[in-house]
């Protein structure tokens, strides 16, 4: 995995991230779309907007999303004082009846909610049946490590299956 966060037994939040990933696959630490700065401020900001990884949104269309804030917008990224942090959806991103011109994401890209960039992804829910859409950009090993057994995404998919509208 590369970054994670969640909600210990005693409800105390925690995250981490693994910067050796980041690194071995051309990465930098505080710099570029695929940096660690970048993973961490995508860990920071999703655990903020839901600490327990359990919020969905509903599209009005039979679909629920994931309030996974940062993964479809997850590269390009953007600089505060020279270090690269993540892009992330605006509450417009999950609106079925978003204002006429909405900004669906902070670095304004998106043209629509419920959408993703090439290099992002998103978990959803359709049909009660867990889905993953993958950016035609987004790096296969980064992929890789958002489907093994412990990563979010799969943990996502989970709730997904189970979750009943």
């Amino acid at each position: 995995m590369l970054g994670f966060h969640t909600e210990a037994q005693v409800a105390q939040l925690w995250g981490i991230v693994a910067a050796q990933p980041e690194l071995d696959n051309g990465g930098q630490k505080m710099t570029g779309d695929w940096s660690v700065s970048s993973t961490l401020s995508h860990e920071v900001l999703e655990m903020f907007i839901d600490p327990n990884c359990n919020l969905w949104a509903n599209d009005g269309n039979g679909s629920v999303y994931s309030l996974e804030v940062c993964d479809p917008v997850e590269a390009p990224t953007y600089t505060v004082s020279g270090v690269s942090v993540s892009n992330f959806v605006t509450p417009s991103w999950y609106d079925p009846q978003p204002p006429s011109g909405a900004q669906f994401d902070k670095m304004g890209q998106l043209t629509a909610g419920f959408s993703i960039l090439p290099g992002g992804y998103m978990v959803y829910e359709t049909k009660g049946k867990g889905q993953e859409q993958w950016g035609t950009q987004y790096p296969s090993w980064r992929k890789a490590t958002k489907t093994g057994q412990m990563a979010r995404t799969q943990l996502r998919l989970g709730q997904a299956a189970s979750y009943h509208m």
